[in-house]
């Protein structure tokens, strides 16, 4: 099954930098063989939803559409 995930890259001058792709969940253990870190995203919340404090909210209605998704 397809699922969010970022990949996690540190540059030469220490910086850790995230970049999100969907990929295939089933090659993780794969990926995480090769040496690369990456890490699954479970919620993403838009910068406005967190400052008026509707992270949990937003958080809870995201589940419940991924837990209801039949596709």
């Amino acid at each position: 099954m397809k699922q969010l995930f970022e990949i996690q890259v540190r540059g030469k001058s220490g910086r850790t930098f995230g970049f999100n792709f969907t990929g295939d969940e089933k090659y993780l253990d794969e990926w995480l063989a090769e040496g690369f870190d990456i890490v699954p995203i479970l919620n993403s919340i838009p910068l406005w939803a967190q400052q008026m404090g509707l992270t949990r909210i937003w958080c809870r209605v995201q589940d419940t559409w991924q837990s209801l998704r039949l596709w």
